[in-house]
């Protein structure tokens, strides 16, 4: 799927996508296409989705567990990965990739179903 643009929200810390369609406990990671992400968010560590509504969710390190604090808020790319495909932190940047974001976009995002 394509990427789809989202907002990484700092006071709520709150991933922020309209429709998104995600439940908690999906699989997703987030890479910096520019050397930046906010602090508590890392390149190559994966995150569960939890606290989602329509609109938005928050990330945390185990399933079910406390959201990560998101420092800084920037807007970043969200897609979906099939749920057959296997991830492990070694091959995040393979992953993103192959999703051909757009470069002038500076985060990525891949959910895994």
């Amino acid at each position: 799927n394509n990427p789809q643009a989202a907002y990484a929200e700092a006071t709520s810390n709150t991933i922020n996508l309209d429709g998104h369609g995600l439940s908690d406990g999906m699989r997703l990671f987030v890479m910096s296409l520019a050397d930046a992400l906010p602090s508590g968010l890392g390149a190559t560590t994966i995150y569960y989705v939890v606290g989602s509504d329509a609109d938005s969710f928050q990330v945390s390190l185990t399933s079910g567990g406390a959201a990560v604090d998101i420092t800084e808020a920037m807007v970043i790319m969200v897609a979906v990965v099939a749920a057959s495909e296997s991830v492990e932190s070694s091959s995040v940047a393979s992953l993103a990739a192959s999703s051909s974001p757009n470069p002038s976009t500076a985060i990525t995002a891949r959910i895994i179903a």
